[in-house]
């Protein structure tokens, strides 16, 4: 009988690529893994709509010049340092690798904690921006199944996050549109969704006011009111 899998070295490194913390090279080499990491995956499906609320809830400051820079080279020091440790391990020197192991772990959740004070406390410092809400949408269509829609919801804009979603039709893209209780009308937010069914689109206006979000497919260019029933509804009322 086969014993309990193995935790993946790589899930370590989710929440970094997820907030883009990672060279260009790692980036394309974790997004290779996660084609083939069921663990991973999930980890990523589990913490994307945090990441996708904190970028659209928190007014975007340029950091200070080489913060990224030193960051990084931090956790590239820490990440060598646990690779050299786990090649040369063994039963004996166990220990020691998960010592350095939980560091590195710690250090990992101190700046998730960093980054968790000072998005509270932008919120904090201007008391008329509230923090963003995750409104969980309906996905319908016979191409459609197993498909996910969440719509992340600030306090001046709002983005839509698909996930497993079929592309449109041929010669179609994807159009945003808003109801109210005056009518349908067009946000001009136009997406196509790749090959492996994920795609995000921000909603650049005020939500004030809106009954749904819906989504159509429509003729490529778009179109001046829905021509199709939706695919993509997200009630706000």
């Amino acid at each position: 009988m086969s014993g309990p899998s193995q935790p993946c070295d790589w899930r370590d490194a989710v929440g970094a690529y997820l907030l883009g913390a990672v060279s260009d090279v790692q980036a394309r080499r974790f997004s290779a893994h996660l084609r083939d990491c069921r663990q991973c995956r999930a980890d990523a499906e589990q913490l994307r709509p945090i990441v996708d609320a904190l970028a659209a809830g928190v007014e975007r400051i340029p950091p200070p010049p080489g913060l990224k820079r030193r960051i990084m080279a931090d956790v590239e020091a820490q990440a060598e340092l646990l690779r050299a440790a786990g090649a040369q391990a063994d039963r004996v020197r166990r220990p020691r690798l998960e010592g350095r192991r939980r560091r590195v772990l710690s250090a990992a959740a101190a700046l998730v904690a960093v980054i968790a004070l000072v998005g509270a406390a932008l919120w904090t410092a201007r008391p008329d921006t509230a923090a963003p809400r995750v409104v969980a949408a309906r996905v319908s269509g016979p191409m459609a199944a197993g498909a996910r829609a969440r719509l992340v919801v600030g306090a001046h804009a709002a983005t839509l996050v698909v996930c497993g979603m079929p592309s449109p039709p041929t010669g179609h893209v994807y159009e945003v549109w808003l109801r109210r209780p005056s009518g349908t009308a067009p946000t001009h937010a136009l997406f196509d969704v790749p090959s492996d069914g994920r795609a995000s689109v921000a909603i650049g206006e005020s939500l004030r006011g809106v009954r749904q979000v819906i989504v159509t497919a429509e003729p490529a260019g778009g179109s001046v009111r829905p021509t199709t029933a939706p695919v993509i509804v997200a009630p706000l009322a």
